[in-house]
């Protein structure tokens, strides 16, 4: 599944509350330990800011069993917080546990939007979560003698309910989203109508594709990028009809010699990108050679007013392929003004 695609995925919605989450629950409890240091209490939030905190980093390297548990983690920790606070006051004789459950309480309305929003699709959860928290709290001396716990309670409900709006609308707008980039990459045609290579959407899916498996594999992988120059001038000259010939001469060469791996799509107007999995610079330098020099082969190509620049680059591991694209297009540019001071070194010329 591409970028695109995950990030329509209505399923992803958890996850984007919980990527959220996790790290404002690490600030939060942190603030708490700083607070209550020196106390028992500090003890406990310090035990609940290193689990957080172990999850939070194995989610950044990229841990996949961390991204899974980091809403299960942060319901551990609060609940664990909700018990200290509930049974430490009455065996540390109220030195230790009484300010955790003020803290929570404080804080409750927020907790009851997270599970609304994290737990969307499972209310059945979140009434039992919400149901065990107004129970441990249920135990505190409320501070504010002109409020009652029931007050309390309606608040969470009132969040909860308003939460599950809000996700509701939002796992809608998500699914419509993914629907709709479904439908249009099923639409989209695999072949380019004027040359019959591969078209930019289907190019742009096998290039992340490889970056993604060459990454992951340290295998090398390069570009190429062929621009006719002068096309939009011979255009004009001799017609639409002879550009298009024109086009699919120049993708046939160039289909002629690549592998069978490798894949070239008409990228723009005037531009052939190549994609060659499996290819250091070197390599692809004798392809791009292996180009130019076919170039000579395509007759009645407007009397040499149409020349072919070829530029490559190669992958760099961890690098945003567009970003090897960029490399390319500068090299391409250097070709050009090259190709001014000597044509015969990097630009093939029909005659």
């Amino acid at each position: 599944m591409s970028d695109r695609e995950r990030n329509a995925d209505p399923t992803s919605i958890v996850s984007y509350w919980r990527s959220i989450a996790l790290p404002v629950v690490i600030v939060l409890v942190a603030v708490e330990v700083q607070r209550n240091w020196g106390s028992g209490s500090g003890w406990i939030y310090l035990f609940a800011e290193l689990l957080l905190g172990v999850v939070w980093i194995g989610s950044l390297l990229g841990h996949v069993r961390s991204k899974r548990m980091s809403g299960a983690v942060i319901d551990i920790a609060l609940f664990t917080l909700l018990l200290c606070g509930v049974f430490l006051p009455s065996l540390s004789g109220g030195r230790v546990g009484s300010e955790i459950l003020k803290t929570i309480l404080f804080w409750a309305p927020a907790i009851c939007g997270w599970w609304a929003l994290s737990y969307h699709d499972q209310f059945r959860r979140v009434l039992i979560y919400t149901a065990l928290l107004y129970s441990g709290l249920y135990f505190l001396e409320y501070p504010d003698s002109e409020r009652h716990y029931y007050e309390y309670a309606l608040i969470g409900v009132m969040i909860i309910g308003l939460g599950r709006l809000i996700a509701g609308g939002m796992a809608i707008k998500f699914k419509q989203d993914f629907e709709k980039l479904s439908a249009q990459t099923s639409d989209a045609p695999l072949r380019d109508p004027l040359t019959g290579v591969a078209s930019k959407m289907s190019f742009e899916a096998e290039l992340f594709h490889i970056s993604a498996v060459a990454n992951r594999y340290r295998f090398p992988f390069s570009l190429a990028v062929c621009s006719l120059d002068g096309f939009d001038h011979y255009m004009d000259k001799y017609g639409e009809d002879a550009a298009i010939d024109l086009l699919k001469r120049v993708s046939w060469q160039i289909a002629e010699r690549i592998r069978t791996p490798d894949t070239i799509c008409h990228w723009d107007s005037n531009e052939f990108a190549i994609l060659l999995p499996g290819t250091t610079e070197q390599d692809a330098i004798k392809v791009a050679e292996n180009i130019r020099l076919s170039a000579s082969t395509i007759p009645n190509a407007g009397e040499g007013e149409v020349t072919l620049h070829v530029a490559t680059s190669e992958h760099q591991f961890g690098e945003d392929p567009m970003a090897t694209f960029d490399t390319v297009y500068r090299r391409l540019e250097l070709s050009r003004q090259d190709a001014r001071e000597d044509q015969t070194r990097m630009a093939a010329t029909w005659r």
